[in-house]
């Protein structure tokens, strides 16, 4: 554990303990989420550098770019505290880094009285070779029913699952980008 600096790891670890923290190493340990300071991980010994054949290893790390992973295989999270505690067992890595995955719905229009049409977006901001797959897909929705009234309404996206825990945003102009229509009305003289 180091408090303040990079946590360098030169050569191969092992543990026999049978617990899902058998290895546990934080660097920066006690720096909050949310910000990359503190210290990084540095793996330099390679792929195989943490065993535990009966248990599990974890690592707390700044950032994703400052991380030195060397080949490890394992799950990740962001802006997680070093106290944080997954709910399954498993090798990870977590990152106080916080990165913010924007939403931005595409503008749709439809005719008050009408159905919503099917709404569709983008996200950015991944890092880490992340996708919207990552976060269980990526999908857009409106709480505008036939009978909202004409003008502008909002879309708004949301991930499946977010289990990485990026910060979630909406992009400023999903608050406007449903365009209600006036019906057309037609008049048949009798």
């Amino acid at each position: 554990t180091t408090t303040n600096g990079n946590l360098t790891l030169e050569a191969a670890l092992s543990a026999s303990a049978a617990s899902s923290t058998a290895i546990l190493l934080k660097a920066g340990a006690g720096t909050a989420a949310g910000t990359t300071t503190g210290g990084d991980f540095i793996n330099n010994a390679g792929a195989s550098a943490l065993s535990t054949p009966s248990g599990n290893w974890r690592v707390f790390s700044g950032s994703t770019s400052g991380t030195t992973e060397g080949g490890l295989t394992y799950s990740k999270r962001y802006n997680t505290a070093d106290s944080y505690a997954p709910g399954s067992a498993g090798n990870y890595i977590f990152y106080r880094e916080a990165p913010t995955l924007t939403l931005t719905a595409n503008s749709a229009t439809r005719s008050y009285g009408a159905a919503n049409p099917s709404f569709s977006g983008s996200a950015t901001g991944f890092i880490d070779g992340d996708n919207a797959t990552a976060v269980g897909g990526v999908t857009f929705g409106s709480t505008a029913t036939a009978t909202t009234g004409v003008g502008t309404v909002a879309i708004t996206g949301a991930a499946g699952d977010n289990s990485l825990n990026y910060t979630i945003a909406q992009a400023d102009g999903n608050a406007r980008a449903l365009t209600v229509d006036p019906a057309t009305l037609t008049y048949v003289a009798n």
